[in-house]
């Protein structure tokens, strides 16, 4: 089996309509006009659909608070805001920690001295 013997598909393919598996006749500009077609169509269906789900939880979203006020216990709705003063604390320890703070906040009861002594 020699080089020549394989026959070169590469002389056959023609650049301006390539060889496609789905609608083959197109040419490249029409693929491209597809491609940003679908990329449009997919995005729209995406937004359409994000406003509907954001609309059918904003419905929901009383009727949940009202049934977790009438339905928490004292214990649940004490732990839920415990967990919650405890993800803001370690959010504004972060926060100093990024922006090269100290760590604690000056308390406001701290006397200082106007002339530096």
């Amino acid at each position: 089996m020699d080089l020549k013997d394989i026959p070169d598909r590469w002389k056959k393919l023609n650049a301006e309509t390539p060889p496609y598996r789905y609608f083959p006749n197109r040419n490249r500009k029409q693929t491209t006009v597809y491609s940003w077609l679908g990329l449009a169509a997919f995005t729209a269906f995406g937004w359409f659909l994000f406003q509907a789900i954001e609309r059918y939880t904003e419905s929901k979203e009383g009727m949940w608070r009202d049934y977790a006020r009438t339905h928490m216990t004292f214990q649940q709705a004490s732990m839920n805001k415990n967990t919650q003063e405890a993800f803001n604390e370690i959010k504004m320890q972060a926060r100093r920690k990024r922006l090269g703070l100290p760590p604690e906040a000056p308390g406001s009861v701290e006397i200082v001295d106007p002339n530096g002594e």
